[in-house]
């Protein structure tokens, strides 16, 4: 016990107003903390920390009489003690391991643990008997507090009544006792002494949070009090350690590539642009795709590798897509459209079971697994997009393209989507009419040349038009997977690029002009590399964020990343300034 004389007059004066003020008990003690935490209040002495547990009320009181010591009940914890190793110290999820064959009613006295967590859940029986949940990770076991036991082992009489008066949901304790599954079945810990705090919490822990804007700006408190949250967070770490597994085991080899360079490439994406202290003349850019850089280690020899690592792209945000977002890209020497599509077949099939395996053990709140059995459907996507239209497509490869695709869609009757050139306006249109329809697994195959400068091309026999060696994945009507033969020859690679520059910019037609296009510096690089000769290759590109949603059935991209979407986190760097 601690008198309130440990306080000065103005903060003794602040405590009484605040006892006016609160309605409810519960409002008491977070004001009180709130002052407790204040730079101001003497009562915050070295190692010490001073709470009011009892609500007392001086509503009849005139405003200027302070409180006495008398009417004001403290209890003194330690702040944030160090812990000491122990070697009886396991986590819950052992705990529930070794102990799971006890029967109702029996305990194992030989057997000292400690266990250490934090307060879910506090049932007070009477004045001797106390019931807290701790949860460590997803575990959670009941600490069973019998003042008649403890006192047994030459406790003070009031010691456990003096320790639940202090206690509060969300705190972090330890405790030290035996094994007991209780007669309700529950495993429980019977403790031999009055647990120790660990850490307080300053706030309340609300069962649940409604307001969006709160969740927003609080990512870790949504994650403390929402199980679903918690369980999408580690599920997202079984499928990253999945994948590294999974290519690790053909052989695969693991790499880091720049994220910070001169220019990005590998993408048609809008970069994010700083600047380096060393150089400051220079204009650097964040990598909007790791791809240019883990062909260059193809090229140097290493014939199978992969990254799981973020990318960044200055553009839009939605349901699906964040400016920050973790891609897992790999390559593969001597590797063709057919390996690629055996090898996306192999690994979702592999992954659904995994998966589905992991949610029925640990993950109670995610909806059930997904199995995927291969082979998986196939589309072409020029005869897919012409039996939307009707009629066949123009030649894709005419400088006019753009101009006749969009007139055929108007005489069609169809609304022309806003595009600002014609590998735009198929990945509009594809968008809209062809991916929504791929619920189950299908690849969408053969796109059009236009639409990928870095892939392989080849006339199609069918529709004689140009297309890619690529297929896309999608899967819910979402796209999983990118992967394609890349284009390995120098000089196709350097046409490639000038066109994508021609269509890009609008500038007008090399051949009718005569006029020699440069491209970007990162894209030149890169076709210089390539002329000291690169195996054929097959590159394989899956998003994680969009696999975990998948997997977890998450609707929105916030739910999948830690801290939600750039939106999110901008507020909460915005919110923590104030």
């Amino acid at each position: 016990m601690v008198s309130v004389s440990t306080y000065d007059f103005e903060d003794t004066e602040r405590l009484w107003i605040i006892e006016n003020k609160a309605s409810t008990q519960q409002t008491f003690r977070r004001m009180t903390r709130r002052l407790l935490l204040s730079s101001n209040c003497n009562a915050l002495k070295k190692n010490k920390v001073l709470l009011c547990r009892r609500f007392v009320n001086t509503q009849s009181r005139t405003q200027r009489q302070l409180p006495r010591a008398s009417e004001l009940v403290f209890e003194s914890f330690p702040s944030c003690p160090r812990i000491q190793k122990d070697d009886r110290a396991i986590s819950c999820q052992d705990f529930t391991k070794l102990f799971q064959s006890l029967s109702a009613g029996q305990s194992n006295l030989q057997s000292i643990i400690l266990l250490r967590g934090r307060i879910a859940a506090i049932r007070v029986a009477g004045s001797n008997l106390a019931f807290i949940d701790i949860v460590q990770g997803l575990d959670s076991v009941q600490i069973i507090l019998d003042a008649k036991k403890i006192e047994s082992n030459d406790a003070e009489s009031d010691q456990v009544p003096r320790f639940l008066r202090g206690l509060k949901r969300g705190d972090i304790i330890s405790a030290i006792g035996s094994p007991l599954r209780s007669t309700k079945g529950s495993l429980s810990l019977s403790a031999q002494q009055v647990p120790q705090v660990l850490a307080l919490a300053f706030h309340d822990l609300p069962k649940e949070i409604r307001d969006k804007e709160l969740i927003a700006r609080n990512w870790p408190l949504e994650n403390l009090i929402n199980a679903t949250s918690m369980e999408r967070f580690r599920l997202r770490s079984d499928v990253i350690s999945f994948v590294r597994s999974f290519l690790q085991g053909k052989q695969f080899m693991e790499v880091e590539t720049p994220i910070l360079a001169g220019s990005a490439g590998g993408a048609m994406a809008t970069p994010f642009k700083t600047q380096a202290t060393e150089f400051p003349e220079w204009e650097m850019a964040l990598r909007i795709a790791p791809e240019l850089w883990l062909k260059r280690i193809i090229i140097s020899g290493v014939d199978r590798l992969y990254e799981i690592g973020p990318s960044f792209r200055n553009e839009g945000l939605d349901k699906s897509h964040n400016p920050e977002f973790t891609i897992c890209e790999c390559y593969q020497a001597f590797a063709n459209l057919e390996d690629l599509i055996g090898f996306t077949e192999e690994f979702f099939s592999l992954l659904g079971t995994f998966i589905e395996s992991q949610i029925k053990k640990h993950y109670i709140h995610l909806p059930p697994g997904k199995t995927f059995s291969p082979p998986f459907a196939r589309l072409s996507f020029i005869p897919a997009l012409e039996k939307v239209i009707g009629q066949k497509l123009p030649d894709l490869s005419n400088p006019s393209s753009m101009e006749d695709l969009a007139n055929l869609i108007t005489s069609k009757g169809l609304r022309v989507p806003k595009a600002s050139n014609v590998a735009q306006l198929l990945d509009s249109l594809a968008s809209e009419h062809i991916e929504p329809k791929l619920q189950e697994p299908t690849f969408l195959i053969h796109h059009p040349a236009i639409m990928s400068p870095l892939a392989k091309s080849f006339v199609d026999p069918e529709t004689g038009q140009e297309v890619t060696a690529r297929a896309e994945l999608f899967i819910e009507g979402r796209e999983i997977v990118n992967a394609y033969e890349e284009e390995n020859s120098p000089f196709d690679q350097r046409q490639k690029l000038v066109q994508q520059k021609v269509m890009i910019e609008n500038l007008p037609n090399t051949q009718a002009t005569g006029e020699e296009i440069k491209i970007g510096e990162s894209d030149e690089n890169y076709c210089h590399t390539l002329e000291l000769g690169m195996p054929p290759t097959g590159g394989w590109g899956c998003g994680i964020d969009r696999l975990v949603m998948l997997l977890s059935g998450a609707e929105r991209i916030s739910q999948v990343r830690a801290f939600g979407s750039l939106r999110n986190i901008v507020g909460l760097s915005r919110e923590s300034t104030r």
